[in-house]
């Protein structure tokens, strides 16, 4: 668990010694439910406040890049309309965020420059992982 890894001193050292570190804020395929408003909103209360400890352990100089969300995996319908409306808000709220406390949001919901974004679903598997790093702006991502 990510707040147990941020605790411990592996993972305070790896934070604190690192350059850039890359936060992928990303709801699991069941949560939250989109009748859940109070689920919502803890989610992203909790995304924010890791958000912040990271930034809190990362040196001055060093560059927070957000990510996120994944998108919906579910068959078509309303279940999975009401899914791309919750996680397009967790994307807004996201990107408000990197735009006061973070120094660049990769958003895998929307096209990138490059016209890239991520729609369907995703496996653990090369080419899924292709289809997220083509949303990302390397330039960005570096401050360049």
């Amino acid at each position: 668990d990510c707040q147990a890894w941020l605790c411990d001193d592996s993972g305070a050292a790896a934070v604190e010694s690192s350059t850039t570190v890359v936060l992928a804020l990303a709801p699991s395929a069941d949560e939250p439910a989109p009748e859940a408003a109070d689920d919502e909103r803890e989610l992203l209360e909790a995304l924010k406040l890791v958000m912040f400890t990271l930034r809190g352990m990362m040196a001055p100089s060093a560059r927070l890049v957000l990510c996120g969300p994944l998108p919906v995996d579910a068959p078509s319908g309303d279940a999975r309309e009401a899914q791309v409306r919750v996680r397009e808000r967790i994307a807004e709220a996201i990107g408000a965020w990197a735009d006061a406390d973070a120094d660049c949001f990769v958003d895998f919901l929307r096209p990138a420059a490059r016209g890239v974004g991520v729609t369907g679903p995703l496996g653990q598997d090369d080419a899924s992982h292709a289809r997220l790093f083509a949303c990302i702006d390397l330039d960005a991502v570096l401050g360049q």
